[in-house]
């Protein structure tokens, strides 16, 4: 059950990463916030709010939503009566 989580985290990094490419179509959407890992990836890396690369905000998401689905994975794990 544990890969299900891993495959799912990969899975919904890529989707985020995808969406981030998208971002300025979606950006007066309520979908938006959650992108924000990586556009706060992004604009901390640049040092510059107004103007950061789009590939880090995606790369930000992308290990933002793999590392989530890891840790419910390692919580779910540890949670299971044996």
């Amino acid at each position: 059950m544990r890969r299900y989580f891993i495959v799912l985290g990969v899975l919904l990094g890529l989707v985020a990463a995808a969406s981030t490419f998208e971002l300025e179509h979606v950006a007066s959407s309520p979908a938006v916030i959650f992108l924000m890992p990586g556009m706060l990836v992004a604009i901390a890396a640049a040092g510059n709010v107004h103007a950061w690369p789009i590939w880090t905000a995606a790369l930000g998401n992308f290990v933002f939503y793999f590392l989530l689905m890891w840790l419910a994975a390692a919580i779910w794990a540890h949670s299971r009566p044996n």
